[in-house]
């Protein structure tokens, strides 16, 4: 091990900043052999075009996991500069024909679900992993200062990834209450996200009273009944709830206890409670389970 070349053909597996090569057989369908040119079709044929959608569209999940196990290959092995923003590798959902010059074919978005952005959650992971990837060596590096000065100007699941990252290797402690203001403020679902269950993770187990209410804020039905209405998706309440668990993590906390017991058989709060009913109660679950631990 280390003489060979097994590390370099991980990274190549691993790479998504280039467009995947496809082949299409001569039948048309989507096998991953060497190909004739007749197969692939040119531009103006609607049978070739509809084949390299749908052998991209098959390929478009493989791509899309590729940040979950770049995260765990490069845990810990970038370091922070001062004067340099974090660079997130590029998520390439395109393919290449290499039977037709390396011609690039786009992935056509607009089939997906209208209702659902198909790369908003394959970014963030994305930018988890490049969060992942950073170590502090020294004492200066990873401080609130670059933290900061990494936030852009507007939202993104990218950047919300590289927030939930910070949090897990727990940098986040090193921003102030309203550095996490200016990330909420911005009402991004995915932001939001990040920063809750960031903080939480940096603070898992301290029972922190500001990162305590910052959660029950997210938290609607917990809400007294003369405070004003929120409007919270589903998805950043149960994110909310999982936060509450890992603030709470091993303290075995009567009162969040039994929040959290009752939180499982209730719907979440808001116009999206149809739909996010598993997921609400999956993450009550977790957190009693992380709080009872």
């Amino acid at each position: 091990f280390g003489r060979d070349h097994r590390l370099r053909e991980v990274r190549a597996l691993l790479e998504s900043a280039r467009p995947t090569p496809i082949s299409l057989g001569s039948d048309g369908g989507g096998g991953g052999g060497g190909a004739t040119g007749g197969g692939q079709g040119g531009d103006g044929d609607p049978e070739a075009v509809t084949a390299q959608q749908a052998r991209l569209w098959s390929l478009a999940p493989r791509t899309s996991a590729l940040a979950v196990g770049r995260g765990a290959f490069t845990l810990g092995t970038s370091r922070a500069r001062p004067t340099e923003s974090l660079r997130v590798p590029t998520l390439t959902l395109a393919g290449c024909l290499p039977a037709q010059r390396g011609a690039t074919v786009k992935l056509d978005l607009a089939a997906a679900s209208p209702s659902t952005d198909f790369t908003a959650w394959p970014e963030f992971h994305n930018g988890a992993a490049a969060g992942l990837a950073l170590a502090a060596r020294t004492k200066g590096e990873l401080t609130r200062a670059w933290i900061v000065f990494n936030r852009p100007r507007e939202p993104s699941h990218a950047h919300a990834g590289v927030l939930m990252a910070l949090g897990l290797t727990g940098h986040l402690r090193k921003l102030t209450n309203t550095d996490l203001y200016r990330y909420l403020v911005q009402e991004h679902d995915a932001t939001t996200l990040g920063v809750l269950v960031g903080v939480a993770a940096a603070r898992r187990g301290s029972m922190n009273p500001d990162a305590s209410k910052m959660c029950f804020l997210h938290l609607p039905t917990r809400h007294p009944s003369a405070f004003p209405e929120v409007e919270l998706s589903p998805t950043v309440q149960a994110a909310a709830l999982l936060s509450v668990g890992l603030l709470y993590e091993g303290t075995a906390h009567r009162l969040m206890s039994e929040i959290l017991l009752a939180e499982i058989g209730r719907d979440p709060g808001g116009d999206g409670a149809a739909h996010g009913r598993e997921g609400y109660a999956l993450a009550a679950g977790l957190a009693l389970g992380l709080v009872t631990l």
